[in-house]
């Protein structure tokens, strides 16, 4: 089964809105636990929408990747552990994640704590546009650094 979102790449995160490709069987079961109207009549409009702007998608998916480089690369610059990423997100080694968590949320970034994905001690950074993870970084820099 392969279930993938319209979150970032789509630009239809508030949507709360995705997909999924599997056997029919397993699709049939799936049905079955299904809540009624589980997508709104937007959600679904915006999501056919989207599939037919493929400039769009290619162009974030471009800069997506090249910001996670970017990111990747600034975190082995400052000796920072984390998990290689094909992703838009990285998982980063900061010991108390919810004292840094907290931090950052002071610095205006909202991170997520990867205890919960069986990660204690990490944090789960979504990559966005590169002027946005250079202020990211340097927010990190002070946090670690206090």
């Amino acid at each position: 089964m392969v279930v993938r979102t319209f979150s970032k790449l789509y630009a239809l995160a508030g949507l709360r809105i995705g997909w999924a490709a599997a056997p029919p069987d397993v699709v049939k079961a799936l049905l079955k636990t299904r809540e009624p109207f589980s997508v709104s009549a937007l959600a679904s409009e915006a999501a056919q929408a989207s599939l037919q702007d493929e400039d769009f998608f290619h162009r974030v998916r471009r800069e997506t990747i090249d910001s996670r480089s970017r990111l990747m690369k600034a975190l082995q610059e400052r000796s920072q552990r984390f998990y290689p990423s094909a992703t838009n997100f990285v998982s980063l080694s900061v010991g108390q994640e919810q004292v840094v968590a907290e931090a950052l949320l002071k610095e205006g970034f909202v991170v997520r704590p990867a205890d919960t994905f069986g990660l204690p001690g990490y944090l789960r950074i979504t990559v966005g546009p590169w002027p946005i993870m250079e202020k990211f970084v340097a927010s990190l820099d002070r946090v670690l650094g206090s």
